[in-house]
């Protein structure tokens, strides 16, 4: 390549890398300056028309301990939802148990204790039993399967 053609490369990847760090500034810039939702905790909910765009407020709720969450949809303050959660249906971790799957508990379930670990090897007539290699039979080379055919229906030349 040609010194000229590496210098206008060399100068075209500096213009894409500073067109890069310039469009990931404008992003950033853009997304600071969305409007994102903030909360904010209350001891009495805003009138509406006080109320801002924009703010989740947490009013808590006496009776259920939770706070109750408000926003400002059109010229009403709705409640969305609260902080309660119902966790009266999770499963919760314990030290040494993990959540498995039924189709893995039945595999295991078929499993004997103790038992021995048999899957292929790497190579043709080999297994590996619990992680170690054993042969099973070798492979004939081309020239061994050669001299056994000879030895049994004998060479082409003495039957010429």
């Amino acid at each position: 390549m040609s010194l000229t053609k590496v210098t206008k490369l060399e100068a075209f990847k500096k213009l894409a890398e500073k067109a890069k760090r310039e469009a990931d500034i404008q992003a950033k810039k853009a997304v600071a300056e969305a409007g994102h939702a903030k909360f904010e905790k209350v001891d009495t909910l805003p009138e509406a028309v006080d109320a801002q765009e924009n703010v989740m407020y947490l009013l808590l709720n006496t009776e259920t301990n939770h706070y109750d969450i408000y926003a400002k949809i059109g010229e009403k303050l709705e409640q969305l939802d609260d902080t309660s959660v119902n966790l009266e249906n999770y499963i919760q971790k314990e030290e040494g148990k993990e959540l498995i799957a039924t189709e893995e508990k039945t595999k295991l379930n078929g499993i004997a204790e103790g038992a021995t670990k048999v899957e292929a090897g790497e190579k043709e007539g080999t297994i590996l039993i619990n992680g170690n290699e054993v042969t099973l039979y070798e492979v004939a080379t081309d020239e061994e399967v050669n001299a056994i055919l000879d030895e049994v229906f004998g060479t082409s030349e003495e039957s010429a």
